[in-house]
């Protein structure tokens, strides 16, 4: 019920100030795209290096950080 209260419209001016829950990898590459292109100024890519600490095995190690794409 508190989420329902807290809910604004995307077209809000204030809609990309907010912190932000979301349930799909797809919503959330969809909003911080929208972020992004808001922004003005220099962008800069930056590439990052995970890693996993305590990962039994090579496989669960590759299954955490494999890249999502959807």
């Amino acid at each position: 019920m508190k989420f329902k209260e807290r809910l604004i419209d995307s077209n809000s001016n204030e809609y990309l100030d907010i912190p932000h829950l979301f349930i799909q990898n797809a919503k959330v590459n969809n909003f911080n795209d929208r972020a992004h292109n808001a922004m003005s100024g220099p962008k800069y890519p930056i590439k990052a290096h995970d890693t996993v600490i305590g990962a039994q095995s090579q496989t669960l190690r590759e299954k955490n950080t494999k890249t999502n794409s959807t």
